[in-house]
Parts: C-alpha cells; sequence; structure tokens
C-alpha cells in the first residue's frame, strides 16, 4: 500500500468494501461424529510428531526447550481461536489478487487479512478440533438412551394432568352434594312406618353416599399419585 494508492481512493469517495477481524466470537461446534474424531485422531498424532522434530533444533536445555516450544504452541493456538481474520473476497485486486490495483488501498488490507487467516488457520484448526470433541461428548453418559421431553412438552403434560386431577375433584364434589340433597328430600323415619327394626332409608343412602364418595377419593388420590409418579419420571 502507498500514499498514491491511499490519496487516490480517499479522494475518489468511493472507498471500497474493507474485511474485519472478529476477536472472541464464538465458535459453531461441528455435529459430525466421524469427521470430529477424525480431526482429533489428527491432531492427537501430527502435534506431538512436530514437537518431536521441533525441540532439539532450539539451541537450549531439553527441559527449556520444551517449555520453550510446548508453551509457544499452546498461545499461537489460542491466539489463533481467538482472533478470527474475514477478508472481503469481492475486493481483493485485479484478477482476483493476483495483481494490485494501483488506484485502491482497501484491497492490499483484504490481501494482508486473507494472509493474517493462512498464518493462524494451523492452530485455529487444532483448537477447533479439541472444541468439537469437547462439545460431541460432553453429555454425561447416564443420560444417554433417554429421550427428555422440551420444556412446552412438559408444562403441557403437567397441565393436562392438573385438569384431570381437577375434574375428579369437580365430580366427587358434585356426588356428595347430590346425595345430600337426596338425603334432606326423603321423608323422616318418623313420618313413614319402619318395616323392619334396620337403620332408615335415609341412613342407608347417606352410608351409602358416604361409601360411594370415599371410593370416588381414593381413586382421585390414586390418580393424583400416578400422575405425580408420570412427572417424576419425565
Amino acid at each position: 500500500m502507498s500514499f498514491y494508492e491511499y490519496w487516490a481512493e480517499s479522494s475518489s469517495g468511493r472507498t471500497g468494501p474493507i474485511g474485519t477481524i472478529n476477536v472472541g466470537q464464538q465458535h459453531e461446534a461441528c455435529r459430525c461424529k466421524p469427521l470430529v474424531v477424525a480431526r482429533f485422531v489428527f491432531v492427537l498424532i501430527g502435534l506431538p510428531a512436530i514437537w518431536f522434530f521441533a525441540i532439539p533444533m532450539v539451541p537450549l536445555p531439553l527441559w527449556q526447550a520444551a517449555a520453550a516450544v510446548i508453551g509457544g504452541t499452546l498461545i499461537y493456538v489460542a491466539v489463533a481461536y481467538l482472533v478470527d481474520p474475514q477478508p472481503d473476497m469481492d475486493n481483493m485486486g485485479i484478477a482476483g489478487g493476483l495483481i494490485d490495483n494501483p488506484f485502491r488501498y482497501s484491497d492490499d488490507i483484504n490481501r494482508n487479512l486473507v494472509g493474517l487467516a493462512m498464518l493462524l488457520g494451523p492452530g485455529r484448526f487444532v483448537a477447533e478440533s479439541v472444541m468439537d470433541i469437547g462439545v460431541l461428548f460432553e453429555q454425561p453418559a447416564a443420560d444417554e438412551g433417554f429421550d427428555y421431553p422440551s420444556e412446552p412438552h412438559s408444562a403441557a403434560a403437567g397441565e393436562s394432568a392438573g385438569i384431570a386431577t381437577s375434574s375428579a375433584d369437580e365430580q366427587l364434589q358434585q356426588y356428595l352434594s347430590a346425595a345430600r340433597s337426596a338425603a334432606a328430600a326423603k321423608p323422616s323415619s318418623a313420618q313413614m312406618p319402619s318395616t323392619a327394626p334396620t337403620m332408615s332409608e335415609e341412613d342407608e343412602l347417606a352410608a351409602s353416599g358416604l361409601s360411594t364418595a370415599r371410593f370416588m377419593q381414593g381413586a382421585a388420590e390414586q390418580q393424583r399419585e400416578k400422575d405425580g409418579w408420570s412427572r417424576f419420571g419425565r
């Protein structure tokens, strides 16, 4: 980039598109298990091989050379993961970037971003391979095989169970009210002659209604317990 290029593009009032550098952008993990495993195995084999050949070339004692090489590699991988150059490929110069445009400086910036992306590419490959293998197997083994429903489905199931329980309670209350009304509408034993020394019809009706009410109440409690266990199982 020269001063003439900067002056020519600035004076024209039409600056070409320039790429950006994203810092700390979240990585979207790859979900293809064979590809993730293959990349991780390649890194697991290739990185120690590079260290094996690079450490003896450092003019330091062995442990210092190993610390320098391995530490420098980790720093490089971290920087490559955090810094993501994004050049604008539509403004690379003449013939796709093979020839510099003498009237623009923006194409020079984009070509520099391409060079920076190529420089950081291997480190970003290593970082993404490690991140992807961690995301792929982050689910605990104890939870495998269980298909947990989504929250809207759980909420709908809980709401339907609550509606069923409240409906059973309403039916029980209606039956008790009807039994009391029927018992109150029957004439007393003093107004009707008794045919046998047994309990009156009013008492029989009340006892029958009480037994039925207790049965329905027990059924409602069993239904509540069943709904509670099914919600716990989900």
